[in-house]
């Protein structure tokens, strides 16, 4: 196993910490920590990265404990959502300054692997801009390679995607994915976005309050989550008692066929694009049904429906 985390807590004294972690990563992974604001993933990638002690518990990277290792000691690099640039260096400066302190490297050799680096993340000819006059995106390029150049054996990205606009987001994903099968590098992403988390993770570990609550690949997470919190927060659901117990149900799970004796009515409609969504309802109680393009008919507001599940999960 590359990477152990036996039974890992932090507490602090005004905010949630963490207790009880145990997880493995294998090399090569990307695994994605996935939860809302304050449930401890960052706590956890600063715990891996040496940037906080835990309480109890190790950390053991390919058989050795590095729990107590300074973060200059450990093989690891990260890449903040702030991207953490120095300000008054320019681009080859910022991905060069890492070899300074971790090679025997003379500055012509650090400022040529810069380039080689600068190449890979897709900013060729901004050697010598300033990263002042950089887009976010553009930023975060450079973070990426001054991270990579120093070949470490884990890669720690903390929300690196959430201040770019969406569309830039996802092609920065696409991008993420290549260089990681490039490098076969072993990544850790922490994201409070679900379909970022479902997109880019080979595996996601799910948390709330401190705690793992489920791990496993997107579509393990997605089609069969182990509870109410791990299915309402991943993706859009329904929540439905049937026979007495509860069950969850995708809207593109439902489907819908006009009746007018039907037991629902079509409150409203919103079109997203590549597909439309009905809300619907019955003696109050709404659902969502997500109907694709080919999928879609001429649907009108009260019209009466009736609906048939083509998959229901148990919780």
């Amino acid at each position: 196993m590359f990477l152990k985390l036996n039974n890992i807590k932090k507490e602090f004294s005004k905010q949630n910490g963490v207790t009880n972690i145990h997880l493995q990563i294998n090399q090569g992974e990307l695994v994605t920590l996935l939860g809302p604001s304050g449930c401890g993933k960052t706590t956890i990638l600063n715990i891996i990265g040496g940037f906080l002690k835990p309480d109890n518990g190790t950390i053991i990277l390919e058989d050795t404990d590095i729990t107590l290792l300074p973060p200059e000691k450990r093989p690891i690099a990260t890449v903040f959502q702030s991207y953490a640039l120095f300000p008054h260096m320019n681009v080859i400066e910022n991905v060069s300054y890492g070899l300074k302190y971790t090679t025997n490297f003379r500055r012509k050799e650090r400022l040529n692997a810069a380039k080689e680096y600068i190449k890979i993340v897709g900013l060729k000819g901004y050697e010598y801009e300033h990263v002042g006059n950089l887009s976010g995106g553009q930023q975060q390029r450079v973070a990426l390679a001054r991270a990579l150049i120093t070949k470490p054996k884990l890669l720690l990205l903390d929300e690196p995607f959430s201040n770019l606009d969406a569309k830039l987001r996802i092609k920065m994903r696409e991008e993420l994915k290549q260089i990681q099968s490039m490098f076969n590098i072993t990544m850790i992403f922490v994201t409070h976005d679900q379909e970022e988390a479902l997109s880019i993770s080979d595996r996601i570990v799910v948390m709330d309050s401190g705690k793992i609550i489920q791990v496993g690949t997107p579509r393990e997470i997605y089609r069969n989550p182990i509870n109410e919190y791990v299915g309402s927060f991943i993706g859009k659901s329904n929540i439905i008692e049937i026979n007495g117990s509860k069950k969850l149900i995708r809207p593109e799970d439902i489907e819908l066929n006009k009746d007018v004796n039907g037991e629902w009515e079509i409150k409203n409609e919103i079109f997203i694009g590549s597909y439309t969504r009905y809300i619907i309802e019955q003696n109050n109680e709404r659902i969502l049904v997500d109907l694709s393009g080919v999928e879609k008919r001429e649907y009108k507001l009260k019209d009466k429906v009736n609906i048939r599940f083509k998959n229901i999960i148990d919780l």
